[in-house]
């Protein structure tokens, strides 16, 4: 819960680790940074680096997500985001 700031949710979350400038990225966000309310995890990273896919438990990572089940997200990622 340390890794960045105002992680409060208790739970499990995606993380990616810039090696050449130090810095750490939750990824398992919501488009407007609100962290999720669930476990994330099953972090891939594309080979060219520019995705980013992990499972979810959250449900308030994307609007109506009211399906009670696990879900896939993949998204660009970018560490300036």
């Amino acid at each position: 819960e340390n890794l960045v700031p105002d992680d409060l949710n208790y739970s499990s979350d995606i993380f990616v680790h810039d090696l050449t400038t130090g810095e750490t990225k939750r990824v398992s966000v919501a488009f407007d940074s609100t962290e999720g309310n669930g476990t994330s995890y099953a972090l891939s990273i594309s080979g060219n680096g520019k995705y980013v896919a992990f499972e979810s438990e959250a449900t308030n990572l994307v609007p109506d997500d009211f399906n009670n089940r696990i879900d896939i997200f993949v998204a660009p990622f970018r560490m300036e985001q």
